[in-house]
């Protein structure tokens, strides 16, 4: 879908350049992938649109901002975890140079390792709430849709292994990144190396500068890149849940009246069948 968008690649970077405008960059951004991201969870096929701010919906600056801000509340759960836990060993390791034993520091490490494993489970888990959390916000159009924590909880468990094949791209992207970046250190440094203490020293420090700018260029390029894959697979992945048949953001979706008439159904049948049975 991104690639067979005409002019996608401008469109990645222009995104890309954007997010260098603090927060108002990152909205825009939100605002535009995830209203491509609707676009299929509604079963509408149309290529990444050319104009970033066409807004054509007029929702993107509002779309964006809620996005937005559930992702920085979602981010921000580990991170006050991390901050407890970090606390709570400090005082721990605190204990040692005060009482001279090492228990205290003992039970410190087992704080740190154990926070850590769950900081990493948070982490990942914050991760799923916010795409699906940033999903119910870009079709009901509210921020409040974006923190039902039930109701984001009972799609991510109707299809759990969906959401883990968006997760191994999203890693596969992300390892693909480090890799140009650790490329580009290399060839930064090899560039110096070669010509330190010698007359070409100042070509070889604009070559750094041009090399700097154009790897800036490419972490952003792949950094849109990503989330436009990883969104529009949101998409993908929501149009599942019969996104037509919607109605409040409070009320069952279709799955959950699936469930729940199924369950009815068998209520049904089993007082029929008790009322049927014979008795002793």
């Amino acid at each position: 879908d991104v690639t067979k968008s005409p002019g996608w690649a401008s469109v990645v970077l222009r995104l890309g350049l954007l997010c260098l405008i603090p927060i108002f960059g990152v909205v825009v951004m939100y605002g535009y992938l995830f209203s491509w991201a609707r676009d299929i969870a509604w079963n509408v096929h149309r290529p990444l649109p050319r104009k970033i701010f066409a807004n054509e919906d007029g929702s993107l600056y509002k779309r964006g901002f809620f996005i937005f801000v559930v992702a920085l509340v979602f981010s921000l759960v580990p991170e006050l975890v991390n901050l407890f836990i970090g606390m709570s060993a400090g005082f721990s390791f605190g204990g040692t140079a005060l009482y001279g034993s090492y228990v205290p520091a003992i039970f410190g490490s087992m704080i740190w390792l154990a926070g850590n494993s769950a900081s990493v489970a948070l982490s990942f888990l914050a991760a799923l709430f916010f795409w699906v959390g940033a999903m119910r916000v870009s079709l009901y159009g509210t921020l409040s849709s974006g923190f039902q924590v039930q109701k984001i909880w009972a799609m991510m468990k109707h299809d759990f292994i969906g959401l883990l094949r968006i997760v191994g791209m999203a890693i596969l992207i992300a390892v693909a990144m480090v890799l140009a970046l650790f490329f580009a250190l290399i060839c930064g440094g090899l560039i110096w190396l070669m010509s330190s203490g010698s007359s070409t020293s100042m070509v070889a420090a604009a070559l750094i500068v041009l090399l700097s700018a154009a790897f800036l260029a490419l972490l952003l390029f792949a950094y849109v890149l990503q989330n436009a894959l990883v969104f529009r697979a949101l998409g993908y992945w929501i149009r599942q849940f019969d996104v037509s048949l919607w109605n409040g953001q409070d009320d069952p979706m279709p799955f959950e009246r699936n469930d729940m008439q199924y369950s009815n159904n068998v209520s049904a049948y089993q007082g029929f069948a008790a009322q049927c049975a014979p008795t002793s």
